[in-house]
């Protein structure tokens, strides 16, 4: 059993194992589509558009890392920007092999290059989280009221309306059933968490975590520029619009959708990269397909926009962290080379 639980915890197990989820997402949203035909819908695709996208995009990573950086730098803490951004780049990429393994790999990562505690910067990341939910209810909000007629429409039959549906006799019966079960099991932690040996560790472990996280956690109430923290904010998100925007602009068949349209992208895509698949992989791509649907664009030319934004996007952000990592990499190189100089 042991043996089991070491396996199930290594990161390529983890990976075989979501991995399927991630396939049939890309199954749902590419059936029944040629090869031809979504080819067919880059040809007339626009470099200057897509140029745009890309620098765009760019801003978006610095505007998310200088966020964060302003987060982990209450106190006199000292992260650079360039360890923000490094660790940003970084928690993408392990969220394309594991779901939401990416929070826990950028606070590693930057916990190790710089002084600060690992539980303060998971801390930060908790509180940005919590801030970027409200931001995607805001932002729901606003493209139900830009346009009511179709986003809402789209939001009430495509997934609140079969939503409350699903719920049987049977299925509310479940829901409880699960829900007294997971009350047991945290009655049972604290029992544990408070008896015996098992209950000492964890207690050591929790009390010298817990001031660190908290302090992590509180980082939004100790900034002395909050009004700094609401800017890059509204920035990032403004960001994340054009670059939906930009990239409907740059394909012919989503070219006369318009802002209201573009916004609806990405409040769907917000919540297709929720999904737990990898980097959004799949769950993505059929989010977008679902609302370009009701925007009257066919499947092929819906697949050819998710395509060009996401792995548009994964791209990018690959190509800037090997750029990070060369970068750290030849810094070692000169320090090590200076050191050795020095010495002699």
């Amino acid at each position: 059993m042991a043996k089991l639980g070491a396996y199930l915890k290594h990161p390529a197990v983890k990976v075989l194992l979501v991995l399927p989820f991630s396939v049939l997402l890309l199954y749902l949203a590419f059936r029944e589509v040629e090869l031809d035909s979504f080819l067919a819908s880059f040809r007339g695709a626009d470099v200057g558009w897509i140029t745009i996208a890309v620098l765009i995009s760019t801003a978006s990573f610095f505007v998310r890392a200088v966020r964060w950086q302003q987060l982990m730098n209450v106190e006199r803490r000292t992260v650079s920007f360039f360890d923000a951004l490094y660790g940003l780049l970084f928690g993408y990429f392990v969220n394309l092999l594991v779901p939401r393994a990416g929070e826990v790999g950028r606070c590693t990562l930057v916990a190790k290059r710089t002084q600060l505690p690992l539980a303060t910067t998971l801390g930060t990341v908790v509180t940005e989280r919590l801030i970027d939910l409200i931001s995607t209810l805001i932002v729901t909000l606003l493209a139900v009221i830009v346009s009511f007629d179709r986003f809402g429409s789209f939001l009430w039959e495509t997934v609140l309306a079969p939503f409350f549906a699903s719920f049987s006799s049977t299925k509310v019966f479940v829901l409880l059933a699960l829900f007294v079960g997971v009350f047991l099991a945290f009655l049972l932690f604290f029992y544990l968490l408070r008896s015996g040996r098992f209950g000492n560790r964890l207690r050591s472990w929790w009390n010298d975590k817990k001031a660190a996280l908290w302090a992590g956690m509180q980082s939004i109430v100790k900034l002395k520029a909050k009004w700094l923290f609401v800017v890059y904010t509204l920035l990032l998100w403004g960001c994340y619009w054009l670059m939906a925007y930009t990239i409907s602009l740059a394909l012919p068949a989503t070219a006369q959708l318009g802002g209201a349209a573009s916004l609806a992208i990405l409040v769907v895509g917000t919540f297709g990269m929720i999904i737990p698949a990898q980097g959004g992989i799949g769950s993505f791509h059929l989010a977008v397909v679902l609302w370009l649907a009701v925007e009257g664009v066919a499947r092929p030319d819906a697949l050819a926009y998710a395509t060009l934004s996401h792995e548009g996007q994964i791209l990018l952000y690959i190509v800037f962290l090997a750029l990070c990592y060369l970068f750290t990499f030849v810094g070692k190189r000169t320090r090590g080379n200076t050191n050795g100089q020095g010495k002699k």
